[in-house]
């Protein structure tokens, strides 16, 4: 873990000021909680991934990604320890960015995806470290900047069609029958494996490879109703290779076996 960091002198009587800056070269060590924070935190990630909570919410900013958590609330964020975080931030102490945060919808979006207002962090970092200015001339400068980089991310709060949890059911409704694995579906929102499951289990309550079982099950008792198709060729059809195992899940999920099932009227 490594970071580099700096520590502007701040202006007196002024809403608005950089606290501290730096860059962080996270490992699995790294872990930040404040309760009732009296900060506000902006952050780019770089690259890697990790958790953010804000009071209630949960979020998992990735590379290419900015969060933000306001002042006053509780801040807890943690590096994936698979895939650790490198990312600028900016500490900021004053109504003033509580106030800019909320003018432009933006205090209660924690992640802004796909939003690289890094230079706008590298300026204000380049501006505190100006020895040749006085703490209100640096902080006022960064103000502007900050103002900047609100607008940007502004900008950018165009929430997506589909939240991660989203497209990842609507990859395994498409694909429910083909053998499709973790690693996979973790590609397909840039995440690792543990993490993807932690998203789509916490929006729906199972794991992604137990929403794709419940699809084929699903499947399969729509062929046993509407079809003459042999049991075997509708655990093939259904994903399931070996038809004495999807007899079991089969009964181990409904109560009955699949001959059981295509029989009885009341099912």
């Amino acid at each position: 873990m490594r970071e580099e960091i700096i520590s502007p002198p701040a202006a007196d009587n002024m809403p608005f000021n950089v606290e501290i800056t730096g860059i962080s070269y996270c490992d699995e060590t790294y872990y930040i909680f404040r309760e009732h924070s009296g900060i506000t935190c902006i952050e780019y990630v770089i690259s890697g991934e990790g958790t953010v909570n804000c009071n209630t919410r949960t979020v998992y900013p990735h590379q290419g990604d900015m969060y933000i958590l306001p002042r006053g609330n509780t801040h807890e964020y943690y590096s994936d320890a698979e895939n650790p975080w490198t990312k600028i931030w900016v500490n900021i102490k004053g109504s003033l960015a509580e106030y800019l945060l909320s003018a432009y919808g933006l205090n209660n979006k924690n992640v802004i995806r796909n939003c690289d207002g890094s230079k706008y962090i590298y300026e204000i970092q380049k501006i505190c470290s100006n020895d040749n200015l006085s703490p209100y001339e640096m902080q006022s400068r960064c103000a502007e900047v900050f103002f900047c980089l609100v607008q940007f991310m502004a900008r950018h709060n165009n929430d997506d069609k589909f939240s991660e949890a989203m497209m990842l059911k609507e990859y395994i409704d498409k694909n429910a029958l083909k053998e499709l694995t973790l690693e996979q579906m973790a590609d397909l929102i840039s995440h690792s494996v543990s993490q993807t499951i932690r998203i789509f289990k916490k929006e729906y309550g199972v794991t992604p490879y137990e929403y794709m079982l419940a699809k084929r099950i699903e499947l399969a008792k729509l062929m046993l109703k509407n079809t003459n198709l042999r049991i075997k060729d509708i655990s093939v059809q259904a994903g399931f290779n070996d038809e004495h195992y999807f007899s079991l899940f089969f009964r181990k999920r409904t109560g009955y076996t699949p001959l059981q099932y295509r029989n009885n009227p009341k099912t």
